[in-house]
């Protein structure tokens, strides 16, 4: 019976790397962790690169559960070095690998999980204590027997999945502050309404006379001021919530599950967030917004007719400002750059 087991084992190997090339010293030396299954999915082989870069994938061994004595590896070594060398090894081997004879969903739990399914598979992600690599497997078919065994290809994907997030990232996010851009928030706020019965609350606000720290202090100024804006209103967000820049000095927060009466209090937040002094660079400023709120479902069921009423009542609230003699821009200290009139004439402040 063994004798059988082995031979087909052995044919199981053939087939993965072919006979005309030392099976043995491929599956060593191959860089990408292999795991050599049987026809119940027992483990019948790791190769090296598993062990030096997986082992800790491999769940302990009752001490009771013995493994089996025989590895496709072995009956190779037995070929080109003898009994007497292939029994050192296998008793080498057994010590290194706990996972050999044992049930992959014994051993390997979080490959065993993706091993259902179509027969033949590439790049399936795993999880848990795999999470990070991706397996190509593949069945190993007999023809009187059927499937006599399977091989499973690990691949290090966790450098691949970090630049795809970092690219993500980035196409999502406005280069300067960090925040959504545009349509990022937008994407995010259509999804959020698209929700059964959703409940969204949208601020719209514009920094008042942004145009003037720009002209007074210089853009590096004004750049450090968008920043500044950007992560004193991330800090009073709830989880859940989204801060969009939507073009120059206007920017955009989600409240979502909150409709406008349980808004308040977070858009007074944002409101109080704004309002200690900025120290960005040689200035200090004082800096007000203009802030606009719509609701959704009551002032609008869809992205573009939310954007569009907060939009509006940003803008009334920006000409009631103005009306009032409420002043767009209060530098309370600092130069510009070689010097300059504050907004209005007369002198920089001191």
């Amino acid at each position: 019976m063994k004798a059988s087991i082995s031979a087909r084992l052995r044919d199981l190997l053939d087939r993965t790397f072919g006979r005309k090339i030392g099976r043995a010293s491929v599956f060593g030396l191959m860089r990408d962790p292999v795991v050599l299954l049987d026809a119940r999915d027992h483990v019948v082989d790791v190769n090296p690169a598993f062990m030096r870069r997986l082992a800790d994938a491999i769940v302990a061994a009752p001490p009771s559960e013995a493994p089996e004595t025989t590895t496709v590896t072995d009956a190779a070594v037995r070929r080109t070095t003898g009994d007497a060398a292939q029994d050192g090894a296998s008793r080498s081997r057994r010590a290194r690998h706990p996972a050999l004879g044992r049930a992959v969903a014994d051993a390997l739990p979080d490959l065993a999980a993706v091993l259902g399914g179509p027969h033949d598979r590439a790049g399936v992600l795993l999880d848990g204590a795999l999470d990070g690599w991706a397996a190509t497997i593949e069945t190993l078919l007999d023809r009187r027997e059927g499937r006599i065994g399977r091989t499973v290809i690990l691949r290090d994907v966790r450098a691949e999945r970090a630049r795809e997030k970092r690219l993500r990232y980035q196409a999502d996010r406005d280069p300067l502050t960090g925040a959504l851009n545009r349509r990022a928030f937008d994407a995010l706020l259509a999804q959020a309404l698209a929700e059964p019965d959703a409940r969204v609350t949208l601020a719209y606000l514009d920094l008042d006379g942004f145009k003037d720290i720009n002209d007074f202090f210089g853009h590096a100024t004004g750049d450090a001021v968008l920043i500044e804006t950007t992560a004193r209103l991330s800090r009073v967000l709830r989880d859940g919530d989204a801060l969009g820049r939507m073009g120059g000095d206007e920017f955009a927060v989600a409240l979502v599950g909150l409709d406008h009466a349980s808004a308040d209090p977070v858009v007074a937040r944002l409101r109080h967030a704004l309002g200690p002094l900025y120290e960005v660079h040689s200035a200090t400023i004082r800096i007000e917004a203009s802030l606009g709120v719509a609701s959704a479902p009551e002032d609008g069921s869809d992205a573009q007719a939310l954007l569009s009423a907060a939009d509006a009542a940003m803008y009334r609230a920006k000409s009631a400002r103005r009306a009032a003699g409420i002043s767009t821009l209060d530098p309370v200290g600092g130069t510009p750059p070689g010097g300059g009139k504050p907004p209005g004439g007369g002198e920089p402040p001191r």
